[in-house]
């Protein structure tokens, strides 16, 4: 059991990190107008697609993203916008 909880620990703090990372590069801002595909953000940011495709995974995993064909924002990663005068992106920045 203490060593479950530990991993916990280990893996949410990698979860927040990765969500810190989207913040930075302003992912959910880019996304609260409407749905991208990962080919086209990939080619207008210049982002890496295996770093890229691992944060999208775990945002995903999180709530944050919802992918299908596109990647579109959910409720909750509304609440990472930056300009979200109700959100938590300076805490996600932290």
């Amino acid at each position: 059991m203490e060593k479950e909880e530990l991993k916990q620990l280990f893996t949410g703090y990698w979860n927040y990190m990765a969500i810190n990372a989207a913040c930075e590069l302003k992912l959910f801002d880019i996304l609260e107008n409407g749905a991208h595909d990962i080919e086209s953000l990939l080619n207008t940011h210049g982002w890496n697609r295996t770093a890229f495709e691992s944060l999208i995974h775990i945002c995903e995993q999180e709530g944050l993203l919802h992918l299908n064909e596109k990647i579109e924002l959910t409720v909750k990663g509304r609440y990472l916008v930056s300009t979200n005068p109700n959100g938590l992106y300076l805490l996600a920045m932290g």
